[in-house]
């Protein structure tokens, strides 16, 4: 069956509800800022992060002179001007723009720069869609993320096993209104080489909304730098779950208040470690 067109508009609704939640206001046209500007920006971002270091220890350092310290300052907004070239925002329109000179305002911009992050896949695809008006735009859009779509009735066996994980799990006053079944075509082409493999399981994957595009285009990311942390607590890495209840705390709702949930097929899992005393892992 085709893929139903309400979750890629929901999902596009989503993108633009996520523009609304940077904390910098984005002042160009929607979906403008290229992957390449990111980046950019955030090799000045790390610049920046250089340049406090250098005004600190500048600063500890006995016999340091007042020209020191302004030649510091002045590469802070020398970098500041680069930074706001590749990523404009509208919020200093009428006053004066903040300084990336102290930690508080690095993070600030990175915060917002990797939300946008978070959405460029989205956008470059959707924008890319509305500039063809002569082609089926969910057509347009299914094709270039290069994924498969089918929708499971609910009488299917493999509907029913879900159906029952979710129950067992933890949930089972959820109620599902879709399920889909999807074949990436890089994930099915890197899994063929696994799919005879006896240690497979299916688990849960929690996440927003605002992101179904990007990991449907590009998969999963290991990358902290380049995303939004809603969950971490065992360090770096991607978190599945074979607790529906539990993945589901990291679904955040569309703008339409629809949260999405992945059942992934994973093998290789190798052996588990089990962590008796939390603070134990912490320290």
């Amino acid at each position: 069956k085709q893929f139903p067109s309400h979750v890629v508009y929901r999902t596009g609704g989503s993108v633009v509800h996520q523009f609304g939640q940077i904390n910098c206001a984005v002042a160009c046209p929607f979906g403008h800022i290229t992957e390449a500007a990111i980046e950019r920006a955030r090799a000045v971002l790390e610049q920046c992060k250089q340049n406090v270091k250098e005004l600190t220890a500048t600063l500890a350092r006995e016999g340091h002179t007042d020209v020191d310290v302004l030649q510091i300052f002045d590469k802070s907004r020398t970098l500041t001007a680069q930074f706001y070239e590749n990523f404009p925002v509208g919020n200093f329109a009428y006053g004066a723009i903040e300084i990336l000179d102290n930690d508080d305002n690095i993070r600030k911009a990175q915060s917002a720069l990797n939300r946008l992050t978070e959405v460029e896949v989205s956008t470059r695809i959707l924008t890319a869609a509305a500039q063809h008006p002569d082609l089926d735009r969910l057509s347009f859009i299914t094709s270039a993320l290069e994924c498969g779509f089918t929708e499971m009735k609910p009488a299917d066996e493999m509907s029913q096993m879900i159906l029952r994980y979710i129950h067992v799990t933890g949930e089972p006053s959820a109620k599902i209104k879709t399920i889909i079944a999807l074949s990436p075509r890089t994930a099915t082409l890197n899994f063929e080489k696994f799919v005879d493999e006896e240690n497979q399981k299916f688990l849960w994957h929690g996440t927003k909304a605002v992101n179904l595009l990007s990991i449907l285009k590009d998969g999963f990311l290991v990358d902290p730098q380049n995303t939004s942390i809603t969950g971490r607590l065992f360090g770096d890495g991607i978190y599945l779950s074979d607790a529906f209840q539990k993945s589901v705390n990291y679904c955040v709702a569309s703008a339409k208040h629809c949260r999405y949930m992945l059942l992934c097929r994973v093998c290789g899992i190798g052996q588990n470690f089990h962590i008796e005393i939390l603070g134990l892992f912490s320290e």
